[in-house]
């Protein structure tokens, strides 16, 4: 499993909220160096607040934090039943 910004642009193309915001946060191009490896909810709300978008982005990026973070659980406990 990849950092929260690959999980992100993987949603590049779809036509949905977390769509959106893969394509805003892309465009944009200001999310560099550690925001791309590490994932830290404080760090991507002062980005968000930064570019003016906090409170309408929030539920969008909660919705997302709350996907990548189900996968991330699935794909560590298929892990554990790799010899």
């Amino acid at each position: 499993m990849g950092t929260f910004y690959q999980w992100l642009q993987m949603r590049f193309g779809e036509d949905t909220p977390v769509g959106d915001l893969a394509r805003d946060v892309k465009e944009d191009g200001m999310i560099t160096g550690r925001a791309k490896e590490e994932f830290s909810v404080d760090m991507w709300q002062a980005y968000f607040r930064s570019r003016g978008m906090h409170h309408t982005v929030w539920p969008v990026f909660s919705e997302a934090v709350d996907a990548y973070q189900k996968e991330c659980r699935t794909w560590k406990s298929r892990l554990q039943w790799i010899p």
